[in-house]
Parts: structure tokens; C-alpha cells; sequence
């Protein structure tokens, strides 16, 4: 059995295996991967995988995290220009920011910060409606740094328990 060697940090050339709305399916030294919608792109408005690879395509990627059975890669790590998340210091928890509600989700809402993050404000926290476009300020709640998962609720919203 050929021993698996990805690794988080390096590059490598993956296949895609499936394509969707939310992002591209992988398979790498035989473990499947993905990269989340997110992770396609530096710039901000929707984004469409689908546009990026289709099945059967070989591609490189950024392997960012690795476990037994899956690894995480992003394209735009690839271009690190733009990256937000070059100062992980400005997502401690408690941090406020500004941005726009991107994307509406049944789990929650996609709001894109001015650093150019994208942070889950969950749907339980939700106290009304948005719309994509929508100004919002928000804080963090919590930051997985290499999962690059930003949770926010809105500034002045009570924790959720």
C-alpha cells in the first residue's frame, strides 16, 4: 500500500472527483480532499467552482490541513497576494469588523470583512432577516487559524449559549 504523504504547507497535484455548488471534491494520494468555495479565490462575490475545475481535471493546490481521512488545500493560497489571513492577530476573539453580508445559507450567513476574511454568522444567531449587500458589524467569536473558519455574531448580540 503506497503510504500517504501529504502534507499541510506544501503543494501538490490533486484530482477532481466532484464539483458543486459549495466546492471542488479531491483525491490526492488516495485521500480525498476539498476546497471549500472560500478557499477558490481572493476576490470578494459569488463564486462559482464550477468555473474553477471540472471532474477529471488535475490540479494544483495548497494542502492547509491534513487529517485520517481527508485533507483541506486552497487555490488562492497558491496566489498569497491579498491574503487576509497574513495577520492572524486581528481575529482573536472579542476583534470587531466590518463588512457585508455575501452569501445567505440555511446554516447561516457569509459576511466578507473589509480585511477580505469571510466569517459564519450561524443562523441561530441571526435576530432578522439580511440581504446579500447588507452592512454589518460584527466581532469574533471564535478562529480555527488552520482551518481558517471565522465565527462572528453580530456586535451586540448576546453569546450564544
Amino acid at each position: 500500500m503506497k503510504e500517504n504523504v501529504l502534507k499541510t504547507s506544501e503543494t501538490t497535484l490533486a484530482e477532481v472527483i466532484d464539483v458543486r455548488d459549495n466546492g471542488l471534491y479531491l483525491r490526492a494520494d488516495g485521500r480525498d480532499g476539498f476546497i471549500n468555495v472560500t478557499e477558490l479565490t481572493w476576490a470578494p462575490g459569488p463564486v462559482v467552482p464550477s468555473c474553477f475545475a471540472k471532474v477529471g481535471d488535475t490540479i494544483a493546490v495548497h494542502v492547509y490541513a491534513v487529517t485520517e481521512s481527508a485533507f483541506y488545500a486552497s487555490l488562492k493560497a497558491l496566489n498569497p497576494q491579498g491574503d487576509p489571513f497574513r495577520d492572524l492577530s486581528i481575529y482573536s476573539e472579542g476583534a470587531v469588523h466590518r463588512g457585508h453580508v455575501w452569501a445567505i445559507r440555511a446554516y447561516g450567513v457569509h459576511v466578507l470583512l473589509e480585511s477580505g476574511a469571510i466569517g459564519l454568522l450561524p443562523s441561530q444567531t441571526q435576530t432578522h432577516a439580511p440581504r446579500i449587500g447588507d452592512p454589518v458589524e460584527v466581532e469574533v467569536v471564535s478562529f480555527d487559524a488552520t482551518m481558517r473558519q471565522l465565527v462572528i455574531r453580530v456586535v451586540g448580540a448576546s453569546a450564544t449559549k
